[in-house]
């Protein structure tokens, strides 16, 4: 809850965008396919739940286009569907690995704050010294990962 609430600038502005290219895919269609298929593309709504489908990547098949300019557009917009909603769920997993380094460090800020050695520092300085002791975490476990040579 913590990252949505802290993306949710984002995450609404990613939803506004993708609902304004929902309208406008839709749009695009309807004036495509009309002419070729009246009774399919009878309405803007038609066209809105080809392009809801679409976008998903469901897919059902209950509406396609016939028209060559039709089915390139409906291509592209199968593409488009892809990166709407990855452009979501990129911004999630930022903000997720952003709150769990957050985490992390506060741990090791409290963590060294409990430290008799080092209870009277000021937070900067714990601050530094839980920095310095990541570094070398990162680093053994770097280390320990590295490839063996053979003896």
């Amino acid at each position: 809850m913590t990252v949505i609430r802290n993306e949710s600038r984002v995450l609404l502005a990613a939803l506004l965008a993708m609902s304004v290219n929902w309208v406008l895919v839709s749009a695009v269609m309807f004036a495509l396919e009309h002419d070729a298929q009246p009774h399919v593309f009878s309405n803007m709504p038609q066209a809105m739940w080809w392009a809801i489908v679409t976008m998903a990547t469901v897919g059902y098949g209950d509406i396609v286009p016939l028209t060559a300019g039709g089915r390139v557009f409906g291509g592209l917009v199968m593409v488009l569907g892809l990166a709407s909603f990855a452009v979501p769920a990129g911004i999630l997993a930022t903000g997720f690995s952003n709150e769990l380094r957050k985490r992390r460090s506060m741990i090791s800020w409290q963590l060294v704050a409990k430290v008799p050695l080092f209870s009277h520092l000021e937070a900067s300085r714990i601050a530094a010294i839980a920095r310095l002791l990541q570094m070398e975490v990162r680093a053994a476990a770097a280390h320990d990962r590295a490839p063996r040579r053979a003896r």
